[in-house]
């Protein structure tokens, strides 16, 4: 999604001991300007009046109209919620939160909680003070987001907070409050996206119809890489759509010759949740190095039954899905290795230590659609895997000889 708000500036407070949670924020926000208020921790709560200071200032200094204003942990924004929140709002005296964990009033009322969507009219009607000692010796927060909140209720100021949240908010360590978050977790969720990766290419289009229809009411989005229309990426075009997508998602590469069956995505996703990992229904363990790589090695087909759930080297990308904020290979679709998306893909797994779940399935659960069997991967590339076995070796060495536990 493009940014088409170019008033919009993000102001997020971050922590050091945070540094990898600030990353996937700030990743989420490509194409919007964005200030980072540093050492949260190093002026700790008593002074964080004095940050928040310091970001409506700068705000104000800025040429922006609307701000969004975010702590460093919180992941998978709604930006086109937010962006329709602040346009609709535009110039009136207005806060919204981004997050709700399950509070409909606060302080006696609505509230503002410190992270959220605001603008220039409403900042300039406020001002935010140091916070009196006497606070702390009563109350474990900040004491910002009641100063906050006082003064916009005086000022008659819409405070909303949406009814689904607009990110996510884990149940982890707070650098603010942490002894009450142990007893009160802040804990936030909003439904990810479900999209679907597929690649095809001419000859295919009565098997990819039909592909199509049996997973597009399990999905939010199909993104289909049509490499007659579009430069050859072979059948890494099914990672194309990892480019497009800026937020946290469930992704699922899929082949356009299958048939998928009405529960597929819902399975999968609840995989995903309870192993923590990338799951497939499909691939290979390998054995060794220098094996062929189609026959040297323990292969799981996911049109055959499969009893078993264990760990794989190489999953079958034509039934994989995975969680973005555990592997995102945005690159993977420029790979030069061509017509062997599952050996990248377990590669890319393997350098970044992330582990593939082969799940159980039962015969039939998935099944072939009629295709012209001469096109079919293993049909070209069965009798010339020099590059198959090398990349293989690569993983087994990842994986194996190099003696790393994932």
């Amino acid at each position: 999604m493009v940014n088409t708000i170019t008033k919009m500036k993000v102001v997020i407070f971050s922590s050091p001991s945070r540094s990898e949670m600030l990353s996937v924020l700030i990743n989420e926000l490509k194409g919007y300007d964005i200030y980072i208020i540093n050492n949260q921790e190093t002026f700790g709560k008593e002074n964080f009046w004095k940050r928040w200071e310091q970001a409506r200032l700068y705000c104000l200094a800025s040429k922006h109209d609307n701000y969004l204003i975010l702590p460093d942990d919180i992941t998978s924004l709604d930006l086109k919620e937010i962006e329709r929140i602040s346009q609709s709002n535009s110039n009136k005296l207005f806060t919204c939160n981004v997050i709700n964990d399950g509070r409909k009033e606060c302080w006696g009322g609505s509230y503002f909680d410190c992270g959220g969507i605001t603008n220039r009219v409403t900042l300039e009607r406020i001002q935010i003070k140091e916070v009196p000692k006497e606070w702390f010796k009563r109350r474990t927060s900040s004491g910002v987001g009641y100063q906050i909140t006082m003064q916009l209720r005086k000022l008659k100021a819409q405070m909303y907070t949406p009814e689904i949240s607009l990110c996510n908010h884990g149940n982890h360590i707070s650098v603010m409050h942490p002894e009450e978050r142990k007893r009160v977790p802040l804990i936030a969720s909003r439904p990810l996206k479900i999209i679907v990766g597929i690649a095809t290419f001419k000859g295919r289009e009565n098997a990819l119809k039909k592909a199509v229809e049996s997973l597009q009411n399990q999905c939010d989005k199909i993104i289909i890489y049509n490499n007659e229309t579009n430069p050859d990426l072979a059948d890494n075009g099914k990672f194309y759509g990892l480019t497009m997508i800026k937020e946290t998602c469930y992704y699922f590469t899929c082949d356009d010759d299958l048939d998928y069956p009405s529960n597929y995505i819902q399975s999968m996703i609840q995989a995903i949740e309870r192993t923590g990992t990338i799951v497939t229904h499909h691939g290979r363990i390998l054995q060794g190095l220098d094996r062929s790589y189609y026959r040297g090695h323990t292969a799981i087909r996911c049109l055959g039954n499969n009893e078993i759930e264990c760990r794989i080297d190489v999953p079958g990308t034509g039934v994989t899905g995975f969680k973005t904020d555990y592997f995102n290979p945005t690159e993977l679709h420029k790979s030069t290795d061509k017509r062997m998306s599952d050996i990248i893909f377990g590669l890319e797994a393997a350098r970044q230590g992330k582990r593939i779940t082969l799940l159980k399935h039962e015969q039939g659960w998935i099944n072939q659609l009629p295709i012209d069997n001469a096109t079919s991967i293993h049909s070209t590339e069965h009798k010339k895997e020099e590059r198959q076995i090398e990349l293989s070796n690569k993983i087994w060495k990842l994986r194996y000889q190099n003696a790393q536990k994932i």
